[in-house]
């Protein structure tokens, strides 16, 4: 710059603003531009792949985004995206109150739904498939089948025989969706059995059940307790311990008297462990034999650590139907 020439003038902070907010609006515009112009047949294939609460957020935009969430065409893309992990679905307990709380492995976060599903005081999960949940009344003796995603609730046809507290419960898809229907089955303590087929209403023998045989259970020896993992072998018919809590962990229950609860399924188990005055959530993995701390379960109002009294592992689907 020569000597005698003045610097140049900076322009008002007024005009600026303007130029910032005229482009703002001119990308705004052409945001709009780009997805009025978006094909409507590909939404369908991009909400399909986003994660589940990212997909309940995009139904909160407007109608007709939340209609094309219930569409046949975003359950088949739905289906073809290969699944994540998947959630929890449990009922705690503390001081009496019942709740409903779904945990989330990939992020680690847990989420209370506001509204109970069934309408009996006691339930208790039994079985899943297909993003569904089996539940059984404990007081009517009755099983509903619900969406947790979508709070839809369908309650199971009165069976022949009558099930009581002390029966095993099996659900299992007919196809690739809940669209082409699903078997649950249940098997009382007495021999007496029973299948329900959402698709043709009919009763049919039980099937074998294939895949491992897991036990898991508390191991005490004097005051020490530590969770451990068994494996029924199929030639001999003998439990073989496959892998057991860290020690240091175990430490923890040293001289406490534990209770334990487990649910799981596709390879995922969580364990909620109680004594007097400390409540414990771990997360074990089948496949990979990592275990993992989940973080409490608390309510959004209260400081309190809840006891998960039963539960059952599930495939988040949203397009899922009763």
């Amino acid at each position: 710059m020569e000597a005698n020439q003045s610097p140049p003038r900076k322009r008002p902070r007024r005009d600026r603003n303007r130029e910032k907010a005229s482009f703002l609006n001119s990308a705004e515009a052409m945001k709009l531009d780009i997805w009025s112009e978006f094909p409507e047949d590909l939404f369908e294939t991009v909400i399909a792949r986003l994660p589940v609460a990212a997909i309940f957020r995009f139904r909160s935009v407007c109608r007709k985004w939340c209609s094309l969430v219930g569409s046949d065409n975003f359950s088949q893309q739905y289906s073809e995206v290969p699944q994540g992990m998947p959630w929890f679905y449990t009922i705690t307990h503390e001081n009496g109150n019942n709740n409903v709380a779904m945990y989330d492995p990939s992020l680690n976060k847990w989420h209370h739904p506001s509204v109970p599903l069934a309408p009996a005081n006691i339930v208790m999960p039994v079985a899943s498939a297909g993003g569904l949940v089996c539940l059984l009344d404990l007081s009517h003796r009755n099983f509903y089948i619900c969406n947790p995603l979508t709070q839809s609730l369908k309650e199971i046809p009165p069976r022949s025989v009558q099930a009581w507290s002390r029966v095993s419960v099996g659900m299992v898809l007919n196809g690739r969706t809940s669209n082409e229907g699903y078997k649950v089955m249940w098997l009382r303590n007495d021999g007496n059995h029973e299948v329900y087929d959402s698709l043709h209403l009919t009763d049919h023998t039980l099937a074998e059940f294939q895949g491992k045989i897991m036990l898991v259970g508390l191991l005490c020896k004097n005051a020490a307790t530590c969770v451990c993992i068994w494996e029924l072998q199929k030639m001999t018919l003998l439990w073989k311990e496959v892998d057991r809590m860290p020690n240091i962990w175990c430490l923890e229950f040293y001289g406490k008297h534990m209770r334990m609860t487990c649910l799981g399924n596709s390879g995922l188990l969580m364990l909620s462990l109680k004594a007097k005055r400390m409540n414990r959530l771990v997360m074990y993995n089948l496949v990979s034999k990592e275990w993992q701390k989940v973080p409490d379960c608390m309510l959004p109002c209260s400081r309190k650590k809840q006891w998960i009294a039963c539960g059952t592992a599930f495939s988040p689907c949203p397009s899922a139907s009763p």
